[in-house]
């Protein structure tokens, strides 16, 4: 067929993924794609948000740990990889690491520009949070913290983490 027709690909592991959460599907085609094309970072940084998705909790993490340690990777893109590592430490009972990984989080976002804004849709993530047994404690929260990464800029994002992070605070009491 077309093993490089990257628009194709994207657009249908992104209507798989962000429209019809068919997860599975969504990851078959990530990892189809990486197969012919196993550097291109775009993908595998989706494609360590699909095995969250489909519950690679321990997957997800290794691959989230590897891209934002990579410098070639976007301040936008590894900012979404940390907001979905904070949800991936929850899915694996991790809550104790989540405030030093909220702190990342913010302090990353701090470093960037005023007008700087997530472009990454959570639209998946958010979905499987939403449905999924595990993650019913901190459902609530989860749903905050999204939306405060889908802010119009910056400085409200700033602001809602703040919030959220205190309401991380008092639900860990």
């Amino acid at each position: 067929m077309y093993p490089d027709a990257e628009e194709a690909y994207s657009a249908a592991s992104r209507l798989y993924h962000e429209v019809l959460f068919q997860f599975p599907e969504a990851f078959e085609l990530n990892q189809h794609w990486l197969e012919q094309h196993p550097d291109d970072l775009s993908a595998l940084s989706d494609f360590a948000e699909k095995h969250f998705t489909t519950g690679r909790f321990v997957e997800c993490a290794q691959r989230i740990g590897a891209l934002v340690e990579n410098p070639a990777v976007e301040a936008n893109t590894k900012i979404a990889l940390h907001a979905i590592e904070i949800a991936n430490l929850l899915a694996l009972n991790n809550a104790a690491q989540v405030p030093d990984k909220l702190q990342t989080l913010i302090d990353s976002l701090t470093a960037q520009a005023d007008d700087f804004k997530v472009t990454w849709t959570f639209n998946g993530t958010k979905h499987f949070i939403d449905h999924s047994a595990q993650l019913v404690p901190y459902r609530t929260w989860l749903g905050q913290f999204f939306t405060a990464l889908e802010a119009e800029d910056r400085q409200t994002m700033l602001t809602v983490l703040q919030a959220v992070r205190t309401g991380l605070q008092v639900m860990a009491k």
